[in-house]
């Protein structure tokens, strides 16, 4: 799609100069621009008429623990320090938050043993965690099956009002010019990139040295997807750094500086979620997940609740498989037909269930809603961790970055503005290395059985 972009859009001369361009407001990419902003200027560009409408608005807003994932993994450690820090932002900024806990169930002697390794490794973690026998879950859960084993409570774990928390990031990325003297922020909707060209400035005075690779980026409001993007109003800016947080579409935005025959690769990973309402789940006062399969494509169809105490299931795994995106431009967002629920997988998510909660009845199901996960890895193949690439002389790219995505957003900004500072500002400035990328947890797969 990139390259189409291209042809359908002259190079035009940038009208303005900015430190840091954020492509995508989702909670990640706010989370970014919010720690950026306190540095120097700082543009976010959102496609979507407000901040956090697409991935952001369709997770469970579960807050993780951290535990499910290889030691050494940025989902791990970044799982676990961004929920240090989400706390502490709620509580700071009046976002609605719980701490409800979490029991995950094991049904056999298999799953109780893949348990007590993850009790074993959260130990080594520092994660509070606490092993229960099937009694002592059906104790704190009387809902849960007599075929329940055993369970790893996770007092940690809670949950977000995660609109609300992208609105308070939202108005601290506004604020930071009145805050943080030589900062400031701008959040602009309803903004499109459409193009992205290199552009090399002399800066003889900076002590970043005489070459500084920068990027003149084409935006566009005011389009039609439907008509490749020709029309609207077009504007370019020069951003001396740019990150793309752009979540579904970051593989489009690093296209733009990848050779016409190496798009970037990335996978679409459905999931539906289901409202419940009726017997068999009246006493469930905790989040409850049945234990991950192997491949963790996703962590199963688990019972999770908003802050007013309403009941949803899911989300499942339902693969999808894009079109040919180098037809047309529209066809990058062909993944939105997919938003509905699918009501026909609804009978396999009661099954599902009912492995833990028995006594739900079928018709206490509803469809909900649906999210769409990118996945760095196709179908069948193991689950990949966070990509978190320099690729370029400043530009920061993240790819990839699903569940745990809103734990670990505070946590992924500050491993971000440290890598900005480090490598783009500092006396270390990359030359397009790679700082962490995709293909870690590959290595540890053997962890995650």
């Amino acid at each position: 799609m990139a390259s189409l972009l291209r042809r359908a859009h002259s190079y035009v001369a940038p009208t303005d100069t900015v430190d840091h361009l954020v492509i995508g407001g989702g909670v990640v990419g706010m989370a970014i621009a919010r720690e950026l902003a306190k540095i120097a200027p700082t543009f976010v560009i959102e496609r979507n008429e407000n901040t956090g409408m697409e991935t952001s608005n369709r997770g469970s807003w579960v807050v993780h623990s951290g535990i499910y994932y290889p030691e050494e993994a940025h989902k791990t450690k970044l799982c676990i320090r961004g929920r240090q820090l989400l706390y502490k932002y709620c509580l700071a900024n009046d976002v609605p938050h719980r701490k409800v806990g979490k029991l995950i169930i094991a049904t056999s002697g298999e799953q109780v043993a893949h348990l007590d390794k993850l009790h074993e490794k959260g130990k080594r973690l520092g994660i509070p965690l606490q092993m229960l026998s099937g009694a002592e879950a059906r104790e704190l859960e009387p809902d849960l099956s007599p075929n329940c084993q055993g369970a790893l409570h996770s007092p940690e774990t809670g949950i977000v009002d995660g609109r609300k928390l992208i609105d308070a990031l939202h108005a601290d990325v506004i604020a930071a010019a009145e805050r943080y003297p030589g900062g400031g922020g701008e959040v602009l909707t309803n903004h499109r990139v459409v193009r992205i060209d290199r552009h090399a400035s002399e800066t003889s005075s900076s002590k970043r040295g005489k070459e500084h690779q920068q990027y003149v980026v084409q935006i566009q409001t005011g389009a039609n997807p439907s008509d490749n993007m020709s029309n609207g109003e077009t504007s370019a800016v020069l951003a001396k750094c740019v990150i793309n947080a752009a979540g579904l579409s970051a593989h489009h935005i690093m296209s733009h500086l990848r050779p016409p025959d190496d798009p970037q690769p990335i996978h679409y990973c459905k999931g539906s979620y289901f409202a419940y309402q009726g017997e068999g789940a009246k006493h469930v006062r905790r989040l409850l997940y049945p234990c991950p399969d192997p491949d963790f494509a996703g962590l199963g169809t688990h019972l999770t609740m908003n802050l007013d105490g309403n009941i949803r299931f899911g989300p499942d795994t339902e693969w999808l498989k894009a079109p040919n995106d180098a037809i047309q431009a529209s066809e990058s967002d062909w993944w939105q037909e997919h938003l509905a629920p699918t009501e026909s997988r609804m009978a396999e998510a009661i099954q599902a269930v009912k492995t833990y909660l028995p006594n739900v009845v079928d018709s206490g199901f509803s469809p909900d809603y649906a999210g769409i996960r990118p996945k760095l890895k196709p179908e069948g193949q193991a689950a990949d961790d966070f990509s978190i690439t320099h690729p370029y002389p400043n530009f920061i790219n993240l790819l990839g970055i699903e569940s745990p995505g809103l734990t670990s957003s505070l946590a992924i900004a500050e491993y971000v503005r440290d890598l900005v500072k480090r490598e783009v500002w500092g006396l270390g400035r990359s030359h397009g290395k790679v700082i962490s990328g995709a293909g870690r947890l590959d290595e540890q797969a053997s962890a995650w059985a």
